[in-house]
């Protein structure tokens, strides 16, 4: 049986079960977990929210998860409002 999506500990574990899943998904395999995933009601891991979910499914204090032909992965908050830095018009270098 596979780890459950929503009882993730932390944002890198959510990232891996999601992605788990996928390659099931690929597979043809556990469709009815794939199924009953809420991907707009995964769990956060910050009280600190992003202000755009446009494109975030997930995030930490310092990270976010998305998704892209890459599966699941994490990428850096802007360190200056805290949004996705694709979200956000500070300098990132």
């Amino acid at each position: 049986m596979k780890k459950s999506v929503m009882a993730a500990k932390n944002l890198e574990d959510l990232r891996d079960r999601l992605n788990e899943l996928d390659r099931d998904r690929l597979n043809e395999l556990d469709r009815d977990e794939i199924r009953v995933v809420d991907l707009s009601s995964l769990p956060v891991f910050s009280k600190r929210e992003v202000k755009s979910t446009s494109e975030v499914w997930s995030w930490d204090k310092t990270r976010i998860l998305v998704t892209g032909t890459d599966g699941w992965t994490l990428e850096n908050r802007c360190v200056v409002c805290g949004e996705a830095t694709f979200h956000c018009h500070h300098d990132q270098t």
